[in-house]
C-alpha cells in the first residue's frame, strides 16, 4: 500500500534488539557500500510499515544500541522511522495495524497538499481580536479575567447558570478523564509495549505524588472509589491503544498542550486540547488539534475545538490545519478542516463570552438567563421561574 507525500518510511512493530554479533563489522562495511539498502534491511528487521504524520530529514537516534543515521524512535510505538533517501513514502503490505487504527490514520492522516492560509487575512484576524480585547481590558480595569472553552459555551448558553456553578468537587467521573490523560501521555512516551492497568497505575501514582486538588482526592478516597477509577480508565486507555494509532516521534506529541493569549493582560484568553501533532514548518499549516471523548458526541465537542484553533493562531500566526474530535467508545474521529471562517466565528464567540464577563463580573449587569437542557441539571432551577416553566413545558412535550 502506498501513500504520497513526504520522502519517508514508518517501521513499526517490536522493539529492535541489539544486533551485536561475529557479522556485524561486516554489515558496518555494507551499509558504508549500500546505505539505501542498509536501511530497507533495518526496517524489514524491524517490523511493519506504517505512518501518522509527514516526516522528514536526516534525524540520529539510538536503534538497538547503536547510532544510526536516517532513523528516528517510534514514540510509544515500539518502532522505528526510517527517513530520507526513499523514492518515496510507502506502507508494508502486512503492517500490523487493526482496522480501527487503519481507519483513524485514513482520517487523520495529512493530505499531500500543503494547507497555506493568505496571509493577509490572518493579520487581520489578529488584529480585529487585538483592537477588541484591548476595550475589554480597559472596561475590566483592575479585575483579571480569563476566558475558557467552558466560559465560552457558558455565558453564550445560560449566563445565571455558569455564573451560578457550584464549587468544583471530584468524583470518580471527574477524575477519570484526567487520569485517562496522564495514561495515555505515558503510553505516547512509553518505551517497550504499553499495557493499559500497568499506564492507568502508573498515571495515578504520578498524579497522587503532584501537588493538587486531585491529589488530595487521590489520596482520601475509598478503595471502592480507587477500583472505580482504575476500571473506567482502564477501559478508555484500552479503547485508545487499540483504535489510534502509533505516534512517530517526528510528529512532536504534545499531551495537554496550553495556550494562552495575552499573558499578563486584565482579559486572558486559555485553552488546553488534548493531544496536539505536527511540527513548524514555515507558514503552513501542519498541526492537527486532537481531543479524546469518552462519551457520546456533542456539540460542544466542535466548538471546543474551533476556540483552540482560534488560540493557536492569534499566538502563532499559523492555524493548525484542522482539529478531531476522537471518540474513544466508537473508535472513530470526527474531522474538521481548519478555515479563516472557522477562526472568525470562534474569535466572534470568544469575544462575546468575555464581553458577557466582563458586563457580569466587573460591570454589575444582571446574567441573562436562558432556559434549555441543562436546567435539567441547574443548581439554581427551583427559584428560576424561567427554568421551571421550561421543565414544565419539556415534560408536557
Amino acid at each position: 500500500m502506498t501513500h504520497g507525500g513526504d520522502q519517508c518510511t514508518v517501521a513499526a512493530g517490536p522493539p529492535p534488539q541489539r544486533a551485536v554479533d561475529a557479522d556485524e563489522p561486516g554489515r558496518a562495511a555494507e551499509a558504508r557500500r549500500d546505505p539505501a539498502g542498509a536501511r530497507r534491511r533495518l526496517a524489514q528487521s524491524a517490523g511493519d510499515v506504517g505512518e501518522l504524520d509527514g516526516m522528514e530529514g536526516g534525524v540520529r537516534c539510538s536503534v538497538g544500541g547503536r547510532r544510526v543515521e536516517g532513523v528516528a524512535g517510534l514514540v510509544g510505538a515500539h518502532a522505528v522511522i526510517i527517513v530520507g533517501g526513499c523514492d518515496s513514502a510507502a506502507y508494508d503490505d502486512d503492517l500490523d495495524l487493526t482496522p480501527t487504527q487503519q481507519r483513524t490514520l485514513d482520517l487523520l492522516r495529512r493530505a499531500p497538499e500543503p494547507v497555506l492560509f493568505d496571509r493577509d487575512e490572518i493579520h487581520e484576524l489578529i488584529e480585529m481580536a487585538t483592537f477588541a480585547a484591548r476595550d475589554l481590558d480597559e472596561r475590566a480595569g483592575e479585575a483579571r479575567l480569563v476566558v475558557t472553552k467552558t466560559d465560552v459555551s457558558g455565558m453564550l448558553g445560560c449566563e445565571a447558570q455558569h455564573l451560578a456553578r457550584d464549587p468544583f468537587e471530584w468524583s470518580v467521573a471527574m477524575a477519570s478523564g484526567t487520569v485517562t490523560h496522564r495514561a495515555i501521555q505515558l503510553a505516547i512516551h512509553w518505551t517497550g509495549d504499553p499495557v493499559a492497568a500497568a499506564l492507568v497505575d502508573e498515571a495515578i501514582v504520578r498524579i497522587g505524588d503532584e501537588d493538587k486538588s486531585l491529589s488530595s482526592w487521590l489520596h482520601a478516597c475509598s478503595g471502592a472509589d480507587l477500583a472505580d477509577l482504575r476500571g473506567a480508565c482502564q477501559q478508555h486507555v484500552v479503547r485508545y491503544l487499540e483504535s489510534f494509532p502509533p505516534i512517530p516521534a517526528s510528529a512532536s506529541p504534545v499531551v495537554e498542550a496550553r495556550n494562552t493569549w495575552r499573558l499578563n493582560a486584565a482579559v486572558q484568553f486559555k485553552g488546553r486540547v488534548d493531544l496536539m501533532l505536527g511540527r513548524p514548518r514555515g507558514t503552513e499549516s501542519t498541526r492537527l488539534l486532537i481531543d479524546f471523548k469518552s462519551g457520546t458526541a456533542a456539540l460542544s465537542h466542535g466548538q471546543d475545538l474551533r476556540h483552540y484553533a482560534l488560540l493557536e493562531t492569534l499566538i502563532r500566526a499559523v492555524p493548525p490545519r484542522a482539529v478531531a474530535s476522537y471518540y474513544l467508545s466508537a473508535g472513530t474521529a470526527v474531522v474538521e478542516p481548519v478555515t479563516i471562517e472557522m477562526l472568525h466565528s470562534a474569535l466572534e464567540r470568544a469575544l462575546a463570552a468575555a464581553d458577557a464577563l466582563v458586563a457580569t463580573k466587573v460591570e454589575g449587569r444582571t446574567a441573562v438567563r436562558r432556559p434549555g437542557f441543562s436546567c435539567r441539571w441547574c443548581s439554581i432551577s427551583e427559584d428560576c421561574p424561567e427554568g421551571q416553566a421550561w421543565l414544565r413545558d419539556d415534560d408536557v412535550n
